[in-house]
């Protein structure tokens, strides 16, 4: 059998292959635009609720779980972070707070005076001795004049009267500044300079009844001028004893509070003086200096030195209670 020849007009055609019919819809090839596969059955409109709320609940509980298993270690990191911050702080300022305060009473009514007096203040110290109405006392004009205050109610062991010591004195105020207890292991002066004790005039004044005295003694002109112990004896004269930090231990905690009474004593030189407080700050071995001021840069400490019979002095003036002053020139 012959078949016609192929038609050059039409293009070749190969095997056909059979495609199964499809049902009307939205497929290639009926004219409208589709995926390509069999139409797929609508989403339960129950489901896409249930999606929503769901899933939205379970990674809500999955952050509170993370979140609470989190936390212990979270606030752990936050309390250290927290300390060393405070750590820092306090770093900062001085482990100790310090506060010095006079600490005359009416045993320690003596000045000192390194310059001359002009007559018209020898003459305002009579007026405020005797005239007890000027509104002016013998202190405040004392100090006024850049009078040294001093006692002399310490007597090292084998001094008398004769061998003229003289104390500076005053109240030490230490407040702790650190979160673990700050020990005290020492407090003793560092001399800065001695000179000869000044005998340009002294000034007396009559005692009115005593005071109490408590915590220690600096003998200044000792090898090793630490705080000693204090004693009166019978007589009511203080006597040094043996070192304070061998009898006691010491240690102030954030904001607690320690007074020294402190007397820095001299039986010879005219001495300038800063104290050392040697301390154990968080395990490490620290220095601090006070000066008069409470600074570790302010005016030195001064104690007069030997004070001397009142006809070593050009000028003593004696004030007793309750009588006219007495001038005597030398």
């Amino acid at each position: 059998m012959a078949f016609p020849p192929p038609d050059p007009r039409r293009p070749p055609q190969g095997r056909q292959q059979w495609h199964a019919p499809q049902p009307p819809g939205r497929y290639p090839g009926n004219g409208h635009r589709g995926t390509g596969g069999p139409p797929q059955r609508p989403e339960p409109r129950w489901l896409r609720y249930v999606g929503a709320v769901l899933v939205p609940v379970v990674i809500g509980v999955a952050t509170i779980a993370w979140n609470e298993h989190r936390a212990p270690q979270l606030q752990v990191e936050g309390e250290k972070a927290k300390e060393t911050a405070r750590t820092r702080e306090l770093a900062e300022d001085p482990p100790l707070r310090v506060r010095i305060e006079d600490s005359w009473d009416d045993l320690d009514n003596q000045w000192i005076f390194r310059d001359p007096l002009a007559e018209r203040d020898i003459e305002a110290i009579e007026t405020a001795g005797t005239d007890r109405t000027s509104g002016m006392t013998l202190w405040d004009m004392a100090d006024d004049l850049g009078g040294l205050q001093f006692s002399r109610r310490i007597q090292p062991d084998g001094c008398t009267d004769r061998c003229g010591a003289s104390s500076a004195r005053f109240k030490l105020r230490l407040t702790g500044h650190r979160d673990e207890p700050v020990q005290i292991t020492e407090i003793s002066a560092r001399i800065l300079s001695e000179r000869t004790p000044p005998r340009e005039a002294l000034l007396d004044q009559g005692t009115a009844g005593s005071g109490e005295i408590e915590s220690g003694v600096i003998l200044l002109d000792s090898d090793r001028p630490r705080l000693l112990t204090y004693a009166e004896d019978a007589y009511g004269t203080g006597k040094p004893g043996g070192p304070y930090f061998n009898e006691k231990a010491v240690s102030l905690a954030m904001g607690e509070l320690l007074v020294f009474d402190i007397f820095g004593t001299s039986s010879s030189w005219n001495y300038e003086w800063e104290l050392v407080l040697s301390l154990i700050v968080d395990g490490t071995d620290e220095e601090m200096v006070v000066r008069s001021n409470g600074t570790p840069t302010g005016p030195p400490f001064l104690t007069p030195g030997r004070i001397g019979d009142p006809s070593e002095y050009m000028v003593h003036v004696f004030c007793d209670i309750g009588a006219p002053c007495v001038v005597d020139r030398n």
